[in-house]
């Protein structure tokens, strides 16, 4: 539930942090009447969200390939998570004077109100769908925790950004989203190791040779009782961000070690090229 929390926490939050600059933009502008476009807007792209969320979910059900489907979702959402955490280390900290400029264009173009209503519902759109994207494959592996956990992030998400636009609280967007950079690719890691044990797993019931790459390189003496286990009370939180298990295949422990060691040494060497 923590990975399925922090994921939506941080899409959503992005997208309402988004929504928020350019409502606030619009007011110092004088153009308070296009607020009304701007909140249909996003909800639109709420609602569009939602309902791509339901298609896919109805494809996984009734398409007969969950096996498959279940594994290439685990693959592209690592993808798209991945290309989220290099944007948000490369443009993530301008986006805020981004947002600003595409206001100041909108509001003077002849269709205003349809420009201010698309803005909208492009922030909040890209921010749903790649939540969705995340969250199919845990939804189908754990679907209660993951709507429970989507739900909080929300809900924590648009406490926060109220307290920061409302409530005058003072939060760095620049440590904000490097910290959340550094959770995610501790997350997406974990969903690639996960990624990879489905795909083991497909392969040896499908009487795939297997046997130079998925032998067991990691297996510790816990039993399930024991709150070290994946499913235990602290196992489940390291499962959940670093992708933690008592049992690895030797190609699961080589990607998902590999993939984390390359992210972290890539995101920490763009941040010091920055400072530079």
């Amino acid at each position: 539930m923590l990975a399925q929390f922090l994921i939506t926490f941080r899409e959503a939050f992005e997208a309402a942090v988004l929504v928020a600059i350019v409502l606030i933009q619009l007011v110092r502008t004088g153009r308070r009447g296009l607020i009304r476009s701007l909140i249909l807007g996003a909800s639109v792209g709420v609602l569009v969200s939602v309902l791509a969320g339901l298609l896919i979910r109805t494809i996984y059900i009734f398409g007969g390939f969950k096996d498959i489907f279940e594994i290439l979702s685990t693959f592209v959402a690592v993808a798209i998570l991945t290309s989220v955490i290099y944007w948000t280390g490369s443009r993530g900290v301008k986006m805020v004077e981004e947002v600003k400029v595409k206001v100041a264009r909108s509001v003077v173009s002849p269709g205003a109100s349809f420009m201010i209503s698309l803005l909208g519902f492009t922030l909040v759109f890209r921010e749903g769908m790649e939540a969705v994207l995340f969250m199919m494959p845990l939804l189908a592996q754990e679907p209660w925790p993951t709507l429970v956990g989507s739900g909080l992030g929300i809900i924590g998400a648009l406490l926060l950004s109220s307290l920061v636009f409302i409530g005058g609280l003072r939060l760095s967007f620049r440590v904000f989203f490097r910290v959340m950079s550094i959770l995610l690719i501790l997350v997406a890691g974990g969903l690639l190791g996960q990624g990879v044990h489905e795909l083991v797993e497909y392969g040896l019931d499908n009487g795939w040779n297997l046997d130079s790459i998925a032998w067991t390189a990691l297996e510790l003496p816990i039993g399930e009782d024991n709150i070290m286990h994946e499913e235990g009370l602290v196992g489940s939180v390291l499962a959940a961000l670093l992708g933690y298990s008592t049992r690895m295949e030797f190609i699961r422990l080589v990607v998902q070690g590999c993939y984390i060691a390359i992210a972290l040494s890539l995101t920490l060497w763009g941040w010091f090229k920055r400072r530079l």
